[in-house]
């Protein structure tokens, strides 16, 4: 019974890092961005803001987000969401 439980954990952990190591393949390629997206560091900074403050509502937020080529900004933007959601508890 251990060793039944013990051989499916490992079949399912040598299919998971299968499904993973096709990542790090030759011609695998991140899907490129949207060469439409603002990376403007004015609007990225004015976005960030209102993140940490909370001044627009949620849709706003959402549809600016869209909009943002956040890239090379993704841990601030996700400290000020962090921060904001829990500034609200």
């Amino acid at each position: 019974m251990i060793m039944e439980d013990l051989l499916e954990k490992q079949e399912k952990d040598v299919a998971e890092r299968l499904k993973n190591l096709s990542f790090f393949e030759e011609n695998f390629r991140y899907p490129s961005l949207p060469k439409t997206l603002d990376s403007g560091m004015k609007r990225i900074t004015k976005f960030i803001n209102s993140l940490q403050s909370s001044t627009l509502d949620v849709n706003t937020l959402i549809e600016e987000c869209l909009q943002l080529n956040l890239k090379q900004y993704l841990p601030e933007t996700t400290k000020s969401i962090l921060a904001s959601k829990l500034g609200d508890n």
